[in-house]
């Protein structure tokens, strides 16, 4: 029987009493399920990484994240490559990570599947340095979250200040021109938003958004066409709803690829974190990089 220890790390944000009973509801579904867990609570992103590595440090035989897909992108960052698995707590208001890898949204149910669950090696995307495990893009889409952020820093709320700063967005926004260099093709395009998923999201409802496989070991590129304000507008509030077909997307997949642009510096979002990136960008595919625990099949 193994004695190495298992560590959750808990993303308490800026609420630290929400945390605290999230900790002790925790504790006590690890209790039921006969698991000692050591439970670190972080405030940060940087403290979540410090807090992983430190868990990495003591031979932990399993790490668990608790929190939403920047929480699960901070963890898996420093476990790819290794063969430590991830446990996976969608505690999030998205969570497309664990819904993709039908991991179960209820909290009792996920922590049950993290001991009763089967471990699956999944794809990881990279550009330069930074991993993502939904999908990265340039474009419309980084200078919304910038603009919700500092929304929501000056009292909104999350879904109000989306809204605000996607009409915001779509009020300022330029068309980039960039090339892509998929090494037996290139293209130059000029574009509102370039989105990179690790594999294959579908583009049609009622799937829209979701992806069926994280194994396929494929980059893909999709890009927007050129059009008014009014109806990227239009298209925004369809693919939220759930309900576009967006028939004109362009769809490209690659293992690598470059996306060159006249800026020497480009807003790039990975799972919904923005950070000013060197150009040209350099997006790979790490195949089977990452373990994690998951349903058994049935």
């Amino acid at each position: 029987m193994s004695t190495a220890p298992i560590f959750c790390i808990l993303n308490a944000g800026a609420h630290s009493d929400a945390a605290e009973k999230r900790r002790d509801e925790l504790a006590d579904l690890f209790a039921k399920q006969g698991q000692t867990v050591e439970i670190l609570v972080a405030k940060s992103g940087d403290q979540i990484i410090s807090l992983t590595q430190k868990a990495l440090s003591q031979n932990c035989s399993l790490l668990i994240a608790g929190g939403g897909d920047g929480t699960m992108n901070a963890v898996a960052s420093q476990l790819v490559g290794t063969d430590t698995p991830m446990g996976v707590l969608p505690l999030g208001t998205l969570n497309h990570f664990a819904k993709d890898l039908g991991i179960p949204l209820k909290l009792e149910d996920a922590v049950a599947n993290v001991f009763a669950g089967t471990r699956q090696a999944v794809d990881v995307g990279k550009v330069h340095d930074r991993i993502f495990l939904n999908n990265s893009s340039i474009g419309l889409y980084p200078g919304i979250v910038v603009q919700r952020e500092t929304l929501q820093r000056d009292g909104a709320s999350k879904w109000p200040a989306f809204g605000q700063a996607l009409i915001y967005a779509l009020w300022r926004y330029s068309s980039l021109r960039v090339r892509l260099d998929l090494g037996n093709e290139t293209l130059t395009t000029k574009t509102p938003l370039v989105f990179i998923g690790n594999n294959r999201y579908e583009i049609k409802a009622p799937y829209l958004g979701q992806r069926k496989s994280l194994t396929e070991g494929r980059l893909c590129i999709y890009q927007t066409p050129r059009a008014s304000r009014a109806k990227l507008l239009w298209l925004a509030l369809r693919a939220l709803l759930g309900i576009a077909n967006i028939a004109d997307l362009s769809e490209r997949d690659a293992t690598q690829f470059w996306i060159r642009a006249s800026a020497r510096r480009l807003r790039v979002a990975t799972d919904g974190e923005v950070m000013r990136m060197k150009t040209p960008l350099h997006y790979r595919i790490l195949p089977r990089s990452l373990h994690v625990i998951v349903p058994v099949p049935e």
